[in-house]
């Protein structure tokens, strides 16, 4: 038995494991277990979900691997068309890896059946109240590669401040026709739900970013310096890519029992740094601010969206400071905001509106696991 840890260092594709034998097919001499996922153990040691692991640019995993039957092995990354729609296009690397070869007789392997304790700051957030939940706040992915429809401009341009020490619950949304790994820094977070996307679609009109509702109607509140004289309609081919990629929180909350094209998605309970945020879909997270005080970084981990400027901060501050003064807005528009009544963030009142308030989302909980000599992988295209 070995234990592989495995990071994707690539900058611009997922990597979609599996370990095969040489011809491709998978491997019937060895059995794959994956007991962590970006530096957090599972509760237990399970077979990857459908049998593969997805890590985009800079996720993690550890794997226990067993091969029983000597032989020439490889560990690859296999594209998957089927699940396209879960990983909202992401581009996936296709080839060989690394060669494994097992020498000696037959054996029998047994796998452990604990993992060591996790964390101190890891804890299951997924049944709190909402008293016991202290900030939320909105991450929204853009067109022209923007986070919360503003480029990057400055380390003390903070677009939200926490305090030390509280629960997080933050939405990450995606308004734009292609996917993004959202990494946050500093703390993991764990995936609460994938929730019903009501915000807007966001286009390039005329070389501007444009914000239209899901009936093609072009918003009210947009971003700063947004250029009023535009008067626009949603462009078919944006919104056939909206049609597309609708319903990631159906097929997510019906996976386990139609698991087929769904890779793209986190299973409820784990704890990531980064994530896959595919069109138009909006995933609750919820974190601790644990131990460290000062800035955040937040960034889409595709590179050259990151040197674009796909990038913010935030802050966290010792509890009991103030928390005022951030820049949350961009122009009159909150993030995922499409008209003046809509909620900042999902089920808060923004007080522009009387009767605003959002009915919070259901929360459908399911549970999964993920071991592994240390190995990186740098993919490039």
């Amino acid at each position: 038995m070995k234990r592989f840890r495995m990071v994707n260092a690539g900058g611009n594709a997922a990597l979609i494991l599996q370990i095969t034998d040489t011809n491709g097919a998978i491997a019937e001499g060895c059995t794959v277990y994956q007991i962590a996922l970006d530096g957090i153990y599972f509760d237990s040691a399970k077979p990857p979900r459908l049998g593969k692991t997805m890590l985009v640019p800079s996720a993690k995993a550890d794997w226990l691997v067993v091969c029983n039957i000597p032989g020439t092995y490889e560990l690859r990354s296999v594209k998957s068309p089927d699940d396209d729609v879960s990983m909202g296009g992401m581009k996936q690397y296709q080839g060989k890896l690394l060669t494994i070869k097992i020498n000696g007789t037959q054996t029998s392997t047994v796998i452990p059946t604990s993992l060591p304790a996790k964390q101190s700051f890891v804890s299951d957030f997924r049944n709190l109240t909402e008293d016991e939940v202290t900030g939320r706040f909105v991450i929204e992915v853009g067109p022209d590669l923007t986070l919360n429809r503003e480029r990057f401009q400055s380390n003390t341009n903070f677009r939200f401040v926490a305090n030390l020490n509280t629960v997080q619950e933050w939405y990450i949304i995606n308004t734009a026709t292609s996917a993004h790994p959202i990494h946050i820094h500093v703390n993991n977070f764990q995936v609460i739900s994938y929730n019903n996307y009501t915000g807007p679609i966001g286009a390039k009109v005329m070389e501007n970013k444009v914000f239209f509702d899901q009936n093609k109607q072009q918003c009210d509140r947009q971003y700063e310096n947004f250029n009023k004289s535009i008067q626009a309609m949603l462009p078919d081919n944006d919104y056939n890519k909206w049609l597309k990629y609708r319903g990631h929180a159906q097929r997510w909350r019906d996976m386990e029992s139609y698991p087929n094209g769904t890779l793209g998605y986190s299973p409820s309970g784990i704890f990531q740094d980064v994530i896959l945020v595919p069109p138009f879909s909006n995933i609750t997270i919820r974190f601790r601010t644990d131990r460290f005080i000062g800035t955040v970084v937040i960034h889409c981990h595709i590179l050259y969206h990151e040197d674009q400027g796909m990038m913010m901060v935030t802050k966290i501050v010792p509890a009991g400071a103030n928390t005022d003064g951030a820049h949350i807005k961009s122009g009159d528009a909150y993030p995922g905001q499409c008209s003046k009544c809509d909620p900042f963030p999902f089920n808060q009142v923004v007080g522009e509106c009387s009767g605003s308030r959002r009915k919070h989302f259901n929360i459908i909980i399911l549970v999964t696991g993920v071991l592994a000599t240390f190995i990186l992988f740098i993919v490039t295209e």
